[in-house]
């Protein structure tokens, strides 16, 4: 199967009399390129790891401390690192795009880290205009909400008809 192209299966038992599904909803299977596994090891561990900073920095500007902007410059430049340069690299080898996010798709997974970075970006402008930590508890909370999202929904679609790769 080529990246992008997905395969519905349906587990089931049938006789002459009836036919039970022994699953509720189609299990899918989406087919991808082959990524290197430091490409794939590192984006996901700095993803993690942003997300963990940003949970710290936002706990810690509840104490309203001076390092929690640190902590949210440290978050912003993980989350860049692993969405915005490592991100890219993995759609390249998994679907041969590199960002089918807004403004060239709906890809929600490059939108969900989009996203991120410029709920941090507010924050950090926000704080430095009136060093309140508040931004920072606001950043980190709806960068949980983001991550919360499930990964590869709207993703790269194979469309069987044309051979050709949807992006979003």
């Amino acid at each position: 199967m080529p990246p992008a192209g997905k395969y519905a299966y349906s587990v089931f038992y049938s006789n002459e009399n009836k036919t039970i599904f022994l699953n509720e909803k189609d299990i899918i299977v989406r087919y991808k390129g082959k990524v290197p596994s430091v490409i794939l090891f590192l984006h996901i561990l700095f993803m993690f790891v942003a997300m963990l900073f940003s949970n710290y920095t936002g706990i810690i500007s509840l104490l309203k401390s001076d390092a929690s902007y640190k902590w949210a410059l440290v978050s912003v430049i993980t989350l860049i690192f692993g969405g915005f340069f490592l991100g890219p690299l993995m759609q390249k080898y998994a679907f041969n795009v590199y960002w089918s996010g807004f403004p060239f798709g709906y890809d929600l997974t490059d939108n969900k880290t989009l996203i991120s970075f410029l709920l941090w970006l507010i924050a950090i402008i926000f704080y430095r205009k009136n060093k309140n930590t508040k931004w920072f508890l606001i950043a980190s909370i709806l960068t949980l909400i983001v991550y919360l999202i499930p990964h590869s929904i709207y993703g790269s679609e194979l469309d069987f008809s044309t051979g050709q790769i949807k992006y979003g």
